[in-house]
C-alpha cells in the first residue's frame, strides 16, 4: 500500500457509525399495504444503481408513518447502497430531485459528515470489484443472499490523503464520462439495428397488390394453447419444452413435430419462437397447429411483425387469448416460392443484424473491464493521469 494510505473498516469512517450507516425498517413496521399515491418517498432496491438513483415507479408512505419511521430517514447527498440483489452493494449518491424520505429494508443510508473524505472517492470504492468480492463472502441467505448492517460495517476500506482522493476521483469522473458516452453510443447503435429490423417486418407484410392477399390471421395459422407438465413429471432427455420465455428444459417426449413456431400466452408476450425440432409447448405458450400449408418460418416472421403483446389482457399477469387474434386482417404473399424467398432476405437481414448486435455486446462488456480495472488500479495506489482510449 501506498506511503500514507490506511485501510480502515467502515465502521471507522465515522465519529458515530450507528447513526451514520443505517437500514430501513423491518417489514412488521411497514407494510405494503401502507404504501399510496403521493406523501413521502420510499427508496426501494430498483431506485439505487450503480452511481445513478432511479427516480421511476417512486411509492409513498403518509406523512404520519414516515415521522414515526425517522430513523431511517435518508435526504439528497446521503449514499445510498443496496444489501440485496445482483450485483449487491450498488451505490449512489441521492440527488436534489429525489427530496427526502424513507428507506425500505434492502437499502443502507450513509451518511458523510467526515471532512476528510471525499463523498464520490466513498461511492467509487463501494462500486468496486474489491468491495463486492468481501460482500459476496459475507452474505446469508440461500435463496436470496443479502448482507446484513453489522457484516456491512466490518467491510475493508481503502483510506489515502483527502488530496489523493480528490485526484482520483478527477481521474476517475473524466475516464467514466469517455466510456459512458462510448456505451451510450453503442446501446444506441443496437436499438437503431432492431429498429431497422423491424421497420423491414414491417414493410415486408404491409405490401398490397398482386400476389399478395388480405386474410384473416385465423386462416393463415391456428394457435393452439400448449401442454401442462409440472416439473416432477419431467423425464431428462432431448425434446425441448418451450415456455413464454423460449425454450427452458428439455423432455423425453414431444408433444409437437418440427418445425413449430410459439409464442408466449400468459406471462411474457410477444415474443416469437421458431423451434426446428419435436417439442413440447408448455401452458403459457401458444403454438401453432395449423400452417395451412403456409411456410413455417414465413409464419414465424409474421407473427413478430404482428405484435402480439398488444393483445393481451389482464391487469396482474398478462394473458393472450387467440380468439381476440384469429380474426384480425393480414396481408400475405399467396406463392409459397414467394414466401419462401422473403424468409430467405429476412433471414439474411437478421443474421447480420445478429452479428452487429454480438460485436457491439463485446465492445460493452470490454468497456464494463475497463471500468473494473481502472477501479481496481485506483484502490491500490496505481491510478495514474492516462488517457483512457475507447
Amino acid at each position: 500500500m501506498r506511503e500514507g494510505w490506511k485501510e480502515k473498516k467502515f465502521s471507522e469512517l465515522f465519529k458515530d457509525p450507528k447513526k451514520a450507516i443505517i437500514s430501513g425498517p423491518f417489514g412488521s413496521n411497514l407494510k405494503s399495504s401502507e404504501y399510496q399515491d403521493d406523501g413521502v418517498p420510499l427508496v426501494r432496491l430498483q431506485n439505487v444503481d450503480r452511481w445513478a438513483f432511479i427516480d421511476k415507479n417512486i411509492i409513498y408512505i403518509s406523512f404520519e408513518k414516515a415521522k414515526e419511521l425517522e430513523s431511517h430517514s435518508y435526504r439528497a447527498g446521503d449514499i445510498l447502497i443496496t444489501k440485496l440483489g445482483a450485483p449487491l452493494g450498488k451505490a449512489c449518491i441521492a440527488p436534489e430531485s429525489s427530496g427526502e424520505g424513507i428507506i425500505l429494508a434492502d437499502i443502507i443510508r450513509v451518511r458523510l459528515e467526515d471532512q476528510s473524505i471525499d463523498k464520490s472517492f466513498l461511492v467509487y470504492q463501494l462500486n468496486s470489484e474489491r468491495i463486492s468480492k468481501q460482500l459476496i463472502s459475507l452474505t446469508t441467505g440461500a435463496t436470496r443472499p443479502r448482507v446484513t448492517l453489522k457484516n456491512f460495517r466490518e467491510l475493508n476500506f481503502v483510506l489515502p490523503p483527502l488530496s489523493h482522493q480528490h485526484q482520483i476521483v478527477l481521474i476517475l469522473d473524466q475516464a467514466f464520462k469517455k466510456i459512458d458516452r462510448a456505451i451510450a453510443n453503442i446501446e444506441q447503435n443496437i436499438k437503431n439495428a432492431e429498429e431497422l429490423f423491424q421497420s423491414k417486418l414491417n414493410e415486408v407484410f404491409s405490401k398490397k397488390g398482386e400476389g399478395w392477399e388480405e386474410k384473416k390471421l385465423g386462416e393463415v395459422c391456428i394457435l393452439q394453447r400448449g401442454f401442462d407438465l409440472p416439473k416432477r413429471l419431467r423425464e431428462k432427455g432431448t425434446v425441448p419444452l418451450v415456455s413464454s420465455s423460449g425454450i427452458i428444459d428439455n423432455h423425453s417426449q414431444h408433444k409437437v413435430s418440427a418445425p413449430g413456431v410459439v409464442t408466449g400466452r400468459s406471462g411474457s408476450i410477444g415474443s416469437v419462437y421458431f423451434i426446428a425440432q419435436n417439442f413440447w409447448p408448455l401452458n403459457t405458450t401458444l403454438y401453432v397447429k395449423e400452417f395451412f400449408g403456409n411456410d413455417p418460418q414465413y409464419i414465424y416472421f409474421l407473427l413478430r411483425h404482428f405484435d402480439l403483446k398488444k393483445y393481451a389482457t389482464g391487469s396482474g399477469v398478462p394473458t393472450l387469448n387467440r380468439n381476440f387474434v384469429h380474426s384480425e386482417k393480414v396481408i400475405i404473399a399467396s406463392d409459397i416460392a414467394k414466401q419462401k424467398s422473403i424468409v430467405k432476405a429476412l433471414q439474411t437481414l437478421e443474421e447480420n443484424k445478429s452479428k452487429l448486435i454480438n460485436n457491439w455486446n463485446l465492445k460493452l462488456e470490454s468497456l464494463e473491464e475497463l471500468k473494473k480495472s481502472l477501479l481496481e488500479k485506483a484502490f491500490k495506489g496505481e491510478l495514474a493521469k492516462e488517457e483512457v482510449g475507447v
